[in-house]
């Protein structure tokens, strides 16, 4: 929270220097405002209103000024910098080597600094995206890419350590697309024309194949136990069936935002309960869609949805047109949080890191279309 305060201070500060060309650029852009502002109306039929509308509009606060920090800088600076932040993160973390031991299977999982496994592994990810695209930008400097060797370094071992199936999977997804940008970015236009149609039919070629195995009845539990998880991974298909019934409730609206887990409600209670959450905070459905149809119904999922597809389309585009080491961080992105959306929760927390490159992808892709780059984007590997 110290860190999230002085970063919305700074960029508080700024909007008070420039408040003209700061509201300009907030009413730029559209898409990023979907879901802040459902969740604030929500306060309407909220089952807790005074939660709703506080965090409410902290959520229009978090997307303003990340639109903001979008437009008042370079994506090479933002990388940088977000680079720069995620390390003091991960070395504190590989000093200190806090563990703890998950409620609901006991197994022991380094947390870091970070206050949970998945925190931690999600923020060493985004490390890992960061440090790969500093490393083989030609544009940064050199004390920069050796902070960046040394976060590639590091972050694999914590990722491992943290024993987090989803982060696991995620990061892996995402550093393959971001190589596969960077290596777009190396081939000439025509080259290019050639190699990407066959990555494509490549990649819908493993998809497929992994839709007929299960298709086919193929064991998923065999593979989660080589992992050394169970079969309810960890408890969110009991969390699932749960948060099922709930939206029949309310299927529409939902509950209202951030109104479900609320101390002495007796659903959240008994959830807590079943994973063995002592503090009874800081819990969620671990699926994006249950929570927020459960929070926001289904209009606010589906609100959610289109936001997030219509900002994976123009990355991707942006990503293959103009393919550059900031283009490998952005679809390296896309990938993480695709890949995430089914066990984990980003977007919807006010303060949360998906609340605020959700903005940051639509405003440098949207941007990047619009204005006039070359047909190459080219780049260098560090000499």
């Amino acid at each position: 929270m110290p860190a999230m305060a002085i970063c919305l201070g700074a960029w508080g500060l700024y909007v008070a220097a420039w408040p003209g060309r700061c509201v300009t650029w907030m009413t730029e852009y559209r898409l990023p405002w979907l879901l802040p502002v459902w969740a604030t109306m929500s306060t309407l039929w909220s089952i807790e209103p005074n939660i709703s509308i506080k965090l409410g509009i902290e959520f229009l606060v978090f997307t303003a000024l990340a639109i903001v920090a979008a437009r008042a800088q370079t994506l090479r600076s933002l990388i940088s910098s977000f680079m720069c932040a995620l390390l003091v993160g991960v070395v504190l973390s590989a000093i200190t080597r806090t563990t703890a031991a998950v409620g609901t299977t006991g197994e022991v999982a380094l947390i870091g600094v970070f206050g949970s496994k998945n925190n931690l592994a999600s923020f060493v990810c985004l490390s890992m995206m960061t440090s790969l695209s500093v490393l083989v930008s030609g544009k940064q400097p050199r004390h920069l890419r050796a902070l960046a060797l040394l976060g590639l370094a590091i972050d694999p071992i914590l990722l491992l350590k943290a024993h987090s199936l989803g982060a696991l999977l995620a990061g892996g997804g995402a550093m393959v697309a971001a190589l596969g940008i960077v290596f777009l970015s190396s081939l000439s236009q025509k080259m290019r024309g050639l190699v990407l149609p066959l990555l494509v039919v490549t990649a819908a070629g493993v998809g497929l194949v992994v839709l007929l195995a299960f298709q086919q009845g193929f064991d998923l539990s065999s593979l989660l136990a080589a992992a050394g998880k169970d079969a309810s991974l960890t408890g969110r298909t009991f969390l699932w069936s749960r948060a099922r019934d709930y939206i029949d409730l309310k299927p529409m609206l939902g509950v209202g935002y951030q109104a479900f887990w609320v101390q002495g409600h007796v659903e959240a209670e008994g959830l807590w309960r079943f994973a063995q959450i002592a503090s009874r905070s800081g819990f969620h459905f671990h699926n994006l869609y249950y929570e927020t149809a459960v929070e926001l119904g289904e209009i606010g999922a589906a609100f959610l949805a289109v936001s997030l597809v219509f900002a994976a389309i123009v990355t991707a585009r942006r990503g293959l047109r103009y393919p550059d080491a900031e283009a490998a961080f952005l679809c390296a992105l896309v990938v993480f949080y695709a890949i995430r959306v089914s066990v984990e929760l980003d977007f919807l927390d006010p303060f949360s890191p998906g609340s605020f490159l959700l903005p940051v992808l639509w405003v440098y892709s949207v941007r990047y279309r619009g204005e006039n780059y070359p047909r190459s984007a080219p780049w260098m590997l560090p000499q």
